[in-house]
């Protein structure tokens, strides 16, 4: 398991490399055919390496690391199931439980944003030209029905109609009234400006 491939690698971080040496005069003695027969002959260098006296201690470490890479290597694919079983609760948690809690922080981020634009001062203003336009087109459609209204209920629409009236006059009131209170320095923002310019032009019918 896990302990047992900890404890390979303790032992393999714990093996000692010889020491080199700073001469080698086997290869002093070799003439310049028989250097360039070694660095070309791998067969021929593999005979002459067996010759020398560490040759047998460099083969043993050879088999030794072999073996700790094949222990490391078994160690690793033990603990393949654990890894996916990882992988598989982190999938799970992900699923049931960050999921649902990323989307529910994203949600009252979003709630969160709205509720700030809507009473900031450009939002404020928003919402009265919105008013008042509504009560300035209920008002409009009403004038333009009264025509058609039956005389037993002229009296009743008349005074819905003049309580539009004064509804959008009202409201009207509180759009200027904050545009000029919000109105930053250097002038309104574009969106304020033209839905100024835009009840300006409607005709205020009494």
């Amino acid at each position: 398991g896990a302990q047992a491939y900890q404890q390979q690698r303790q032992r393999a971080s714990a093996t000692k490399v010889p020491a080199v040496p700073e001469a080698f005069p086997a290869l002093r003695a070799l003439s310049d055919d028989e250097l360039l027969e070694l660095a070309t002959n791998s067969t021929a260098f593999d005979a002459f390496a067996a010759q020398q006296g560490n040759a047998s201690q460099l083969a043993d470490m050879v088999a030794q690391a072999q073996n700790e890479c094949k222990t490391l290597a078994e160690g690793n694919l033990a603990l393949e199931p654990d890894i996916k079983n990882g992988r598989g609760h982190l999938a799970i948690v992900r699923a049931t439980e960050l999921g649902p809690a990323l989307e529910a922080y994203r949600t009252a981020t979003r709630k969160q944003a709205e509720a700030q634009a809507a009473m900031s001062p450009a939002g404020l203003v928003e919402r009265l030209a919105m008013a008042a336009k509504e009560a300035d087109d209920e008002s409009e459609a009403l004038q333009n029905s009264l025509v058609d209204t039956p005389s037993d209920e002229l009296d009743r629409a008349l005074d819905r109609y003049l309580g539009l009236r004064k509804a959008y006059h009202l409201r009207n009131i509180y759009l200027e009234a904050a545009r000029v209170t919000f109105k930053p320095q250097g002038g309104q923002p574009q969106q304020l400006a033209q839905q100024q310019q835009q009840q300006q032009q409607q005709p205020a019918a009494a």
